[in-house]
């Protein structure tokens, strides 16, 4: 595991005055097995034309989670 003691890895940055701040992405990458999920169970955002939505992020082309879609909070 790259971070084995979280814990202890939160308490030396507090010691610094240093936070951290966790990110979630709201995409998934094309052609990978949670993305093929998130298209199966229909929870990906739609363009106004009613395709799933696919843009551009640091991993790649991506779909992006409906985050207003309840089955998909």
């Amino acid at each position: 595991a790259h971070f084995p003691d979280p814990e202890r890895m939160m308490a030396k940055l507090d010691e610094t005055g240093r936070t951290l701040v966790a990110i979630i992405d709201p995409h998934l990458k094309l052609d990978y097995p949670v993305s093929d999920e998130l298209v199966k169970h229909d929870l990906a955002l739609k363009t106004n034309k009613g395709d799933n939505f696919k843009g551009h992020c640091w991993p790649g082309e991506s779909y992006w989670i409906d985050t207003f879609n309840p089955k998909s909070q």
